[in-house]
């Protein structure tokens, strides 16, 4: 187990340096761009949920410790899907946004935000030890899921609307941010969602926070259009840590 402990301790320490390094390059290279700006946004969301569902498990904590890192992990979720939606609408073009479904977008992850901060719905409370702890999650955790499938129906939808007014090159640029989204909400439901409640947090729910780093990959290749200084060779290196 400390043998765990440690390589998660090390790929954790990669991804975030790799993720803040990849959220300012993208931003440095166009900083006017909504696009490169949104990223930068979606990254530090994602590298939030990471790094503190990380401290979540570090042993001899108290139980207010466990239960804060715990909120503040899933409000980097919910920063990285507000994100993620709004990139959606500006990449690879702008188009012309549907208030009505970014309001009811808002209106759902602002709901889920405070629901989290403010009430113990989501995370009641914690189990700790010289081991590891985990959080024990409230009763209605699954509403959270349930509006988390909604809001990604939403996104989807513009996907799909927006894929087939592309053009060839425009598809290709899509096609690399959809991969690595589907890979990384695959690995989540399956090590997140399934696996996790089941089996134990640990070890499977590092896998599917750290596939993230996939899909940051992708999605900054996608905009830069560059090799972005081998990312052939640092995707492999991800692919062959995670």
């Amino acid at each position: 187990m400390e043998e765990f402990f440690l390589i998660n301790k090390i790929v954790t320490f990669i991804i975030g340096i790799i993720g803040v390094w990849l959220a300012f390059w993208v931003y440095f290279n166009n900083r006017k761009g909504r696009v490169n700006q949104i990223f930068f946004l979606l990254t530090m969301g994602i590298l939030i949920w990471i790094i503190f569902g990380y401290f979540i498990t570090l042993p001899n904590q108290s139980v207010t410790q466990v239960v804060i890192q715990t909120k503040i992990a899933y409000l980097g979720v919910f920063l990285w899907i507000i994100s993620t939606y709004y990139f959606l609408i500006y990449f690879p073009k702008k188009e012309t946004e549907n208030k009505l479904i970014s309001l009811i977008v808002l209106i759902s992850i602002a709901s889920i935000s405070l629901v989290t901060t403010f009430t113990n719905l989501l995370v009641k409370d914690a189990e700790v030890g010289g081991i590891s702890s985990a959080p024990i999650l409230g009763e209605y955790w699954y509403y959270l899921y349930v509006i988390i499938f909604f809001l990604f129906c939403i996104m989807f939808k513009i996907i799909f609307q927006k894929y087939y007014g592309l053009s060839k090159k425009e598809k290709i640029k899509i096609g690399y941010f959809i991969l690595g989204l589907l890979i990384f909400i695959t690995l989540n439901f399956i090590f997140n969602v399934f696996l996790s409640p089941k089996l134990g947090m640990i070890p499977y729910a590092y896998i599917g926070n750290d596939s993230a780093i996939i899909f940051l990959i992708l999605t900054a290749y996608a905009i830069t259009k560059h090799e972005l200084m081998g990312i052939k060779t640092l995707f492999t290196q991800v692919l062959i840590i995670i």
